[in-house]
């Protein structure tokens, strides 16, 4: 774990004090890593600033008050989270635009810092990767959002992140559990893209794309329809076997799923082949599919493993 890097700019400095104190043992009980630089002069910050990753700053401060070293710090690093602190409300429309994480009031409430930076941990963990780079020997911070997509050569991923690229040793597997899921996908088995960062497609690169996936889930076995109806049979046997209504209903529920999965690749087909069928009808095939497999899944968990909890 990189140590975060924690700026606190108060030019009062008992009060800076305070708010080193409280943040430190705020992380240690966290069992958090970082590093706290503690300024009291603000004039210090017109110089060149690292890329914090937190900061807690006095709005009211001279010569440069918090809103313009929070422009200076947005600079160094565009997600850095801020916390301002303030006991008057004539910058807090200013402070709107700098996308403020959280607004601290003096006297510090203890209860609502450590909320705060609780608050702050989980998305840091959400957003970003812990990334070490095998081509530079180093473990750097990356934003989740900034990588456009990864490709997996040989036991090496490509990594890239804007216009460059970095080189890192996690496997296809890692990478699908760091990633937020809900923007990144799986294409063509090696390359991960974040749909965030597409501009563009063509109706030919959606086609080829559903049917290599089509094709990828055959291969591989545990897809597509034919699966289904041959587990659907294996349970309608199970259900003869233990005389259990539970897994009867549950085969038939998966016959229902296999049969939206051969709507689907037909669906596929006819996609391709530039036949009446939307991307919504497709998808809506595979939500009705997804439906019936919880169905039958979440149906043998609750009743019949319950049932037979020796089995």
């Amino acid at each position: 774990m990189i140590p975060l890097r924690i700026l606190v700019c108060d030019d009062e400095k008992e009060f800076a004090s305070l708010i080193d104190d409280r943040v430190r043992r705020i992380l240690d009980a966290q069992g958090v890593e970082y590093r706290i630089d503690v300024c009291t002069d603000s004039a210090l910050l017109l110089k060149e600033i690292p890329a914090y990753d937190m900061a807690f700053l006095d709005i009211e401060m001279q010569p440069l008050n918090g809103i313009e070293v929070a422009h200076r710090l947005q600079n160094a690093n565009a997600h850095i989270i801020l916390f301002m602190i303030t006991s008057f409300n004539r910058y807090l429309d200013d402070a709107m635009d700098l996308h403020v994480f959280r607004y601290l009031s003096k006297p510090m409430q203890e209860e609502r810092l450590a909320a705060g930076i609780q608050k702050a941990l989980d998305l840091m963990q959400q957003t970003t990767v812990d990334l070490f780079l095998s081509d530079r020997g180093e473990t750097v911070h990356i934003k989740s959002d900034e990588i456009q997509y990864l490709e997996i050569l040989n036991r090496k991923t490509k990594v890239v992140v804007g216009a460059s690229s970095v080189t890192s040793n996690h496997t296809l597997r890692e990478w699908q559990s760091m990633l937020p899921k809900q923007y990144f996908y799986l294409v063509h088995g090696s390359f991960i893209v974040n749909v965030r960062c597409v501009k563009k497609y063509t109706r030919e690169q959606i086609e080829d794309a559903l049917y290599n996936y089509y094709r990828l889930l055959e291969r591989a076995g545990t897809g597509g329809s034919g699966y289904r109806y041959l587990y659907s049979r294996f349970l309608s046997q199970c259900a003869e076997l233990f005389q259990d209504e539970t897994l009867a209903v549950s085969a038939e529920n998966l016959v229902k799923a296999a049969d939206q999965w051969r709507t689907f690749s037909l669906n596929v087909l006819h996609y391709k082949k530039k036949m009446d069928i939307t991307l919504n009808e497709m998808a809506d095939v595979l939500d009705e599919a997804g439906n019936y497999e919880y169905l039958t899944y979440s149906n043998i968990k609750k009743n019949f493993l319950k049932k037979h909890k020796g089995f």
